[in-house]
């Protein structure tokens, strides 16, 4: 992993959108995770189906996610999530909640008529860095680039074009979803209500050609 590692931080301080890195094991993932958090400077927003700790819950991308929002005092870290965490069944932010950040970090519960008009999930740092997986089931065109369901995820650095994206992407799926207020020890609860989701799909395809 030493050689993926510093093939992905040179193309982070490179940084200049040409090169597209593949990352196909949860161990690149943990690298590709921690190298965006770590070049990051103003917002990192995450669609996920629920952070599984058995990448999101490692310690050293917890300590990656907490070191962003340390250094940065404008930083905020955005969630959506598509099961409710509670209590318990999510390192990643039980972690976050416990550090002297929790305000940074805002978490968001996407409704099942809002998971049904995407096809992806993603990490997108400054609008300009992104980590890109799509569902096993198919192919998704990325305008001039494809992503084969036989690969976990695409990520590129200073990729503004598709970076601007899918910050755009999440806003509409953070706009109709359910933003949860924290409580100690008790179990999030909805803070709004989702607006009802957009008939058309947010597919990939139409929204990064």
């Amino acid at each position: 992993m030493d050689i993926y590692r510093a093939y992905v931080e040179s193309q982070a301080e490179i940084a200049d959108g040409e090169e597209v890195i593949l990352n196909r094991t949860s161990a690149h993932a943990e690298i590709v995770i921690c190298t965006i958090f770590s070049v990051s400077t103003r917002i990192v927003e995450v669609l996920s189906p629920r952070l599984d700790d058995k990448l999101w819950g490692r310690a050293i991308v917890i300590d990656a996610a907490i070191e962003f929002l340390r250094h940065h005092p404008e930083a905020i870290l955005r969630v959506a999530v598509e099961s409710k965490p509670t209590r318990g069944n999510s390192l990643f932010i039980d972690k976050i909640r416990a550090s002297e950040f929790a305000d940074k970090l805002k978490v968001f519960l996407v409704p099942k008529n809002v998971q049904s008009t995407y096809h992806c999930h993603f990490m997108v740092a400054d609008g300009v860095h992104y980590r890109l997986e799509t569902s096993v089931a198919e192919t998704t065109s990325l305008g001039d680039m494809s992503l084969d369901s036989r690969d976990t995820a695409i990520v590129q650095f200073g990729r503004a074009e598709y970076g601007k994206k899918l910050r755009i992407i999440f806003a509409g799926i953070k706009a109709r979803s359910k933003e949860l207020a924290f409580q100690s020890e008790t179990t999030p609860t909805p803070v709004r209500t989702a607006t009802r989701a957009k008939s058309r799909k947010l597919t990939i395809a139409a929204q990064l050609a």
